[in-house]
């Protein structure tokens, strides 16, 4: 069985009995990664409280629509912060995402755009606060995450190391 770990409202029921209610073990849960499937480190959820704001700003929900995203299954919600990855970074992008990551970074040879950076996603019109969902994926070194696939888009899961801290 695979499992994305994303908000979305077809996978949010999903997530929530299967991981969250009956407690099963993640380490048994496979995800389709860029290079094949690895297995979960572990699962975990926050509360966002979700603005709104017209500001792209990271601590706020954005959506990635079937019509700008063609390779979607159904609509993404995200983070600002979490991102979605590139095979180029396109030039516009540059000094944004180092504004918002310190840096620019590659997850498995693709690169990172935020998603409140990338402006074909947009603010979540939706106040009101919501669950996220984050998944670590077993890895000999903590501070790597992988390239997996969420509703058909290519975005980062999350490190070990920064999973430990949430």
């Amino acid at each position: 069985m695979k499992w994305v770990f994303y908000f979305s409202e077809k996978n949010l029921k999903k997530v929530e009995e299967n991981f969250f209610k009956k407690r099963l073990k993640p380490e048994k849960i496979m995800v389709k990664t860029l290079n094949g499937s690895v297995k979960v480190h572990g699962t975990n959820k926050r509360v966002i409280h979700n603005r709104a704001l017209e500001d792209r700003i990271k601590d706020q929900l954005y959506i990635c629509s079937k019509s700008v995203y063609p390779e979607l299954e159904e609509n993404l919600v995200l983070t600002g912060c979490h991102s979605l990855l590139v095979d180029h970074l396109a030039k516009e992008y540059l000094e944004p995402t180092k504004e918002v990551l310190g840096c620019v970074m590659l997850t498995q040879g693709k690169y990172r755009i935020p998603a409140c950076v990338d402006q074909r996603a947009e603010v979540w019109d939706h106040k009101g606060d919501y669950t996220v969902y984050h998944v670590a994926l077993e890895n000999e070194s903590p501070e790597t995450n992988y390239a997996i696939w969420a509703n058909g888009l290519l975005v980062e899961s999350c490190c070990i190391k920064h999973f430990k801290t949430m």
